[in-house]
């Protein structure tokens, strides 16, 4: 919660979404034009997740994304510290 302190929030509300799996009928992908989309039209903080890479940071922040959660791009590197690390970076430098 201290982050509504920091920005001013009176609430801070989390929502549970189902996410499909990607052998189900009803899996599809956002992609950046539907991050643009859902980051203009709610009021909240949006996070991108999935198939995040260095390369698509930049795109990703300039879609209005707050930050990217990355899971596989890090635990999968052989120095996962580093590559936090040079996540971290990117979005910074972006």
């Amino acid at each position: 919660m201290r982050l509504c302190k920091v920005r001013g929030w009176r609430e801070l509300h989390w929502r549970r979404l189902r996410v499909p799996k990607p052998d189900q009928a009803d899996y599809r992908v956002t992609g950046l034009d539907g991050l643009r989309g859902i980051v203009r039209s709610v009021s909240i903080p949006v996070y991108a997740i999935g198939g995040i890479t260095l390369e698509s940071i930049p795109a990703i922040k300039a879609a209005g994304a707050w930050g990217a959660a990355v899971i596989s791009g890090i635990l999968a590197a052989k120095d996962p510290v580093k590559m936090a690390r040079a996540f971290v970076e990117a979005w910074e430098n972006a």
